[in-house]
């Protein structure tokens, strides 16, 4: 698989997700958290909280589909990707450490962020390493 098709489906893969994710958590937070075993009918003050990151996924997911239509957006969208994942991925995992292991959704919802962030960042070396190395400038000739 070529380079830029590898990039294309991340991006596909992290604009769908996103999408979704996003959509439900702004849209519908009590219905998805449910799925989660959690209750958050009548809690005005944690929905608004747990909606917050809603409009940022749907623009990430945006931004990723920009990333898959045109060149010049790829490598800022995997950059964005990768760091929107392995952050909700690694605070999953610091919240594991500090308060014990939640609901099975959430380690499933930790190990597939920070399995997407991994796999962006290689997907980032990756395109470095297969780039031409930059070409000298030309040294100036002293004048007389």
């Amino acid at each position: 698989m070529k380079i830029t098709s590898a990039i294309r489906l991340y991006l596909t893969v992290i604009a769908v997700l996103t999408l979704a994710l996003g959509a439900m958590i702004l849209f519908m937070p009590v219905n998805f958290y449910a799925g989660y075993g959690l209750d958050l009918s009548g809690k005005v003050d944690l929905l608004n909280e747990l909606r917050a990151p809603g409009l940022f996924m749907l623009g990430l997911a945006g931004f990723c589909t920009l990333g898959v239509i045109r060149t010049d957006f790829q490598q800022p969208a995997i950059w964005l990707g990768s760091l929107f994942n392995l952050s909700y991925g690694l605070s999953r995992l610091l919240g594991f450490a500090v308060d014990g292991l939640p609901h099975d959704g959430f380690i499933v919802a930790g190990a597939v962020e920070l399995g997407l962030g991994l796999v962006g960042l290689s997907l980032i070396w990756w395109q470095t390493r297969s780039r031409p190395a930059p070409t000298p400038l030309p040294t100036a000739r002293p004048s007389r």
